[in-house]
């Protein structure tokens, strides 16, 4: 009876194991994923787009707050995404937005998603916004590197509490 129970027990393990994707290996993962947003969008704050854009995909897509769809579709349409934030930026249009509460689940060993929300401000010109966003990402692995693969950004718009 002992050794149906710990067949039992194994062959669970094994399928939940299985279907979630989840193994010894993968724990570390999500940690250093998370590491990878924060330095994506301390890359963007800092004008470094290039080293940013090095963790989006080539055919990624995704939407942005106003709820334009963009899609990367190739190696110079991602060189010109690149050369637009830099004329952004060089034309007065600065983002300090910074990820908070970001949580990952794994998806197998080669995908993950991402949550979380994006808070800080944006100048463009003379006006500077508070910023307040909620942002999702898949990640998948493109050999040995992880990549954004899509992403969701939309706006939290804050309640009118009454006064």
């Amino acid at each position: 009876m002992k050794s149906k129970i710990l067949i039992h027990t194994a062959l669970t393990a094994c399928a939940l194991t299985f279907l979630t994707g989840v193994s010894q290996a993968d724990h570390h993962e999500p940690e250093m994923l998370k590491g990878k947003i924060q330095q994506f969008y301390a890359n963007m704050a800092q004008g470094d787009f290039d080293a940013a854009f090095d963790f989006v995909s080539t055919g990624t897509s995704g939407y942005l707050p106003n709820g334009l769809l963009v899609s990367i579709p190739n190696d110079a349409v991602k060189a010109m995404v690149i050369q637009g934030a830099k004329a952004d930026r060089a034309a007065g249009e600065i983002s300090q937005l910074y990820p908070k509460h970001i949580d990952v689940k794994m998806l197998g060993t080669d995908h993950a998603v991402a949550t979380y929300y994006v808070e800080g401000k944006a100048t463009e010109g003379d006006e500077t916004k508070h910023v307040l966003n909620r942002a999702s990402l898949v990640i998948g692995k493109d050999g040995d590197a992880w990549k954004i693969v899509h992403w969701h950004v939309s706006k939290l718009e804050r309640e009118d509490d009454g006064e």
